[in-house]
């Protein structure tokens, strides 16, 4: 027992040296330190810092319950352990009085601490035992897993609540109300599809870029073959584009080489019609958003943004004029006019294709342009240079309730305004219509006008196709089509007014967005295209892939494994017709989904019907053995559509100078003028002048050298001088 024992010594230091591993005594109870071995160890300091050494006590316990120690008695304390005394006296250590006081006192309340610890383990001996802690574990992780399983069917009920009974939810499943017609394609299109063979159906769905059938070694030189192997794979709804890349990179073509090129192209594709199949002319259609830029000496209106900063629907209506007119002398009967995209983020790369910020504002204009588009235009009534000055009689009534959108679809009642407690038909609302997006009155007057609108004739001969439906003006960053996150309520009421005042216009197609609504591609998305623009809007017409839809749903959307796969989704959520970008496979693909069994013909025949129903509104289908041309309804031959598109003359270049004047007038009547009234007054101010008239023009009274000018900001006696600070 004493500290001269040399057997005690070395088994102590042999006791110390013992270092178990954790897996031993992970499951081993702890004992208490005998008398004799309290008696052999005492406490000193030890570098060490918390548990593990193999003979330090770890914090938490009054015995040594560190890893690696088999003793209990150890100090809660870190950096403490036991040395035997033997050990110390071989290192020359001695322990003072005050150790060994302080160590016999905390050996006395480990021991104590120490054995109530001990018996409340032992009293639950069950509970720290292997097995029951993974039962209690596996416990624990199945009533969670009941929690969230209970909250998330909660959640799903209260969506789903949500979504049936709000205003704003926009995709009924079913708008089959009394009184509502779905509209059709008329006879006359209905008998030529039924002649129409299935290829010659899925050929009416194709959408060729026109830099497809140009040779490669002069890309202004048509490629016969392309074209034969087109037309014996069932033929081509329509061409668009350009051979351009770009109208500044190369001389364009002037008004009488486009109907050159378009008269070849027309007497080839007459040439190569299969004889199973009614010969129908192809559409061609250009992007015009500001005019026929591709055209030489044609005229160039300001783009959508400044159409928009003019406010002014006569201008809105003049560009669409021009443009149509313009249009038809150069043989293009299909033009991307604008955009009905509401620029409600200052961050989207194609903001200069938005009329405005504002849906009621972008909705006039759009209806305006698309109304100029499809009227008539005399020549002979084009306004005068002094007509065109201060046009501001007919400027956008900010008054009208935005939930009417037929007021919009109509310029002469641009001074009307309706009362914000009037209803959808303009009478008091009725019941349970609080909304545009209330199921029970879900654009009820609106689908009534667009399926009238349907089956109209286009008077100037150039349909519209307005780009790009829809929700890629809300995008998430700046990057050019990136993805966009649209609650219903904002997809109802800011971005889907415009395309529904387009539609409630007259306009024929729709061009859909490449980009992404709610991590869902427009084109694989049935609630916007089949429930929202089939059933609820009731459109007749054909909803156009845009250009590399297909290949971008696979590459970067990844939403399908394939392109075949994209074509599959594209078709089932209500693409009608596409290809632009796609070369000949999108025809192809299509034929594998019919030969598949996924696409049925009559489905394809509906895809080809709505295509057709855009070439009867413009004039170019053919009479059928049931609907020949009368008077009522016109129809021309293949050959006569030709011999009409020969017959077409250059226009005046008198009435080109005044198609100048009035981009002009649209170009000063968007001009936005900035003051100066709100910089810090330690900031010189800056006058602001620009030359707002044509210096080649005599007749101008506004000549920017005369000093009298009231315009002039830098007249003093100008009461309305921006560069005054103290003007209010």
């Amino acid at each position: 027992e004493t500290d001269t024992t040399n057997n005690d010594t070395e088994t102590a230091r042999n006791a110390l040296q013992r270092r178990p591993r954790q897996s031993r005594i992970a499951h081993k109870k702890p004992r208490k330190m005998t008398e004799v071995e309290l008696d052999v160890f005492e406490v000193v300091d030890s570098p060490l810092e918390g548990s593990g050494s193999g003979y330090a006590s770890g914090p938490g316990s009054g015995y040594a319950s560190g890893y690696g120690s088999e003793y209990s008695g150890g100090s809660s304390d870190s950096g403490t352990e036991f040395v035997p005394r033997a050990l110390k006296k071989e290192k020359g250590l001695s322990p003072s009085l005050e150790e060994v006081e302080g160590a016999r006192s905390g050996r006395r309340k480990r021991a104590t601490s120490g054995l109530r610890i001990h018996t409340s383990r032992a009293l639950l001996p069950s509970i720290y035992s292997p097995k029951s802690q993974s039962m209690l574990s596996a416990s624990c992780l199945a009533a969670l897993a009941i929690l969230g399983g209970a909250l998330a069917v909660l959640f799903c009920g209260f969506f789903a609540y949500v979504v049936d009974h709000s205003p704003s939810s926009y995709c009924p499943s079913q708008p089959a109300e009394e009184g509502l017609r779905v509209v059709g394609p008329g006879g006359r299109v209905r008998e030529t599809v039924e002649q129409m063979d299935a290829s010659s159906r899925v050929g009416q769905t194709r959408v060729v870029s026109v830099k497809e059938i140009m040779r490669e070694d002069d890309p202004l030189s048509l490629n016969e073959t392309a074209v034969r192997d087109l037309m014996s794979l069932g033929g081509v709804g329509a061409f668009y584009g350009s051979p351009f890349s770009s109208p500044l990179s190369s001389p364009v073509w002037s008004f009488s080489s486009w109907r050159s090129f378009l008269l070849r192209l027309h007497s080839l594709s007459l040439s190569l019609s299969s004889p199973s199949s009614p010969a129908i002319p192809f559409l061609f259609g250009l992007d015009s958003f500001h005019g026929m830029g591709y055209v030489r000496e044609a005229t160039v209106f300001p783009h959508s943004i400044g159409v928009g900063a003019t406010f002014n629907r006569s201008c809105g209506e003049e560009v669409g004029r021009v443009t149509g007119w313009e249009a038809k002398r150069a043989g293009v009967q299909w033009v991307t006019v604008a955009g009905g995209g509401v620029c409600s983020s200052p961050s989207w790369s194609r903001l200069y294709q938005s009329l405005g910020q504002d849906p009621l504002l972008v909705s006039s204009l759009l209806s305006s342009i698309v109304h100029g588009l499809h009227g008539p235009y005399d020549p002979s009534s084009s306004p005068a240079p002094s007509d065109l000055k201060d046009t501001k009689d007919t400027n956008i009534n900010i008054n009208i309730n935005p939930k009417n959108l037929k007021d919009l679809a109509d310029p002469s009642s641009a001074s009307t305004s309706k009362s914000p407690s009037k209803g959808s038909r303009g009478t008091e609302p009725e019941e349970g219509e609080t909304g545009p997006g209330k199921k029970s009155g879900m654009w009820r007057a609106e689908r009534e006008e667009i399926g009238a609108k349907g089956g109209e004739r286009i008077e100037s001969g150039v349909g519209a196709m307005v780009a790009h439906y829809v929700g890629e003006s809300s995008p998430s960053s700046s990057l050019d089509l990136s993805p966009s996150l649209l609650s219903p309520s904002l997809l109802s009421l800011i971005h889907l007014p415009p395309f529904v005042s387009a539609l409630l216009a007259g306009t024929p197609s729709l061009s859909l967005s490449t980009s992404s609504v709610n991590s869902l591609p427009v084109h694989a998305s049935p609630s916007l295209l089949d429930d929202l623009l089939r059933s609820a809007l009731n459109f007749s017409g054909p909803a156009v892939a845009g250009e590399s839809a297909m290949k971008r749903m696979v590459e970067e959307q990844r939403v399908a494994a394939n392109e075949q796969k994209a074509v599959e989704k594209g078709l089932s959520a209500g693409v009608d017709a596409g290809g632009r970008g796609e070369d000949r496979r999108w025809g192809e693909r299509v034929m594998g989904e019919v030969d598949s069994g996924r696409e049925s013909v009559e489905r394809v025949g509906e895809r080809a019907g709505r295509m057709l129903t855009l070439k009867e509104r413009v004039g170019i289908l053919p009479p059928s053995p049931s609907y020949p041309s009368e008077e009522s309804s016109p129809a021309l031959t293949y050959s006569q559509t030709i011999d009409l598109l020969a017959s077409l003359q250059d226009p005046d270049p008198d009435l080109l100078a005044a198609h100048r004047l009035q981009a002009l007038h649209v170009a000063r009547q968007s001009l936005v003028l900035l003051r100066n009234s709100l910089l810090p007054s330690s900031l010189p101010s800056l006058p602001l002048r620009l030359p707002l008239s044509d210096p080649s023009d005599p007749s101008d009274p506004s000549d920017p050298s005369d000093p009298s000018d009231p315009s002039d900001p830098s007249d003093p006696s100008d009461p309305s001088d921006p560069s005054d600070p103290s003007d209010p």
